[in-house]
C-alpha cells in the first residue's frame, strides 16, 4: 500500500527529498522500519542517500540503530540497499 501511494505521490511531482518537522526523509522512514520495495523505489527516484535528518543521523545510520533493538532482516536488506546506492 505505501509503495503505491509514494509512486501516486512521486508521479504528482512531490519531492522525493522532503522532510518532516524532524529533517527526517521518507527514506529515513522506510528503512528504519524494513520496507524495502519503498527503499528501493526511492534512491531509484533520487532521494538522496546521505542526507542527515536533525539528529545528525543518515537513513543507514538509522537503520544501523533500528537494527541493534529489532534484529529484523527486512531493515538489514535496507541497509544493503542503502550502501550499494553509496550511503555513508
Amino acid at each position: 500500500m505505501y509503495l503505491e501511494v509514494i509512486k501516486l505521490l512521486l508521479k504528482a511531482g512531490a519531492d522525493v527529498n522532503s522532510v518532516d518537522e524532524n529533517g527526517v526523509t521518507i527514506l529515513m522512514h522506510a528503512s528504519a522500519v524494513g520496507n524495502l520495495d519503498v527503499v528501493k523505489m526511492l534512491i531509484k527516484n533520487g532521494a538522496n542517500v546521505n542526507a542527515r535528518a536533525k539528529n545528525g543521523l543518515t537513513a543507514l545510520e538509522g537503520a544501523q540503530k533500528m537494527l541493534e533493538g529489532v534484529r529484523d532482516r527486512r531493515i538489514s536488506k535496507c541497509i544493503e540497499v542503502l550502501k550499494k546506492a553509496g550511503a555513508k
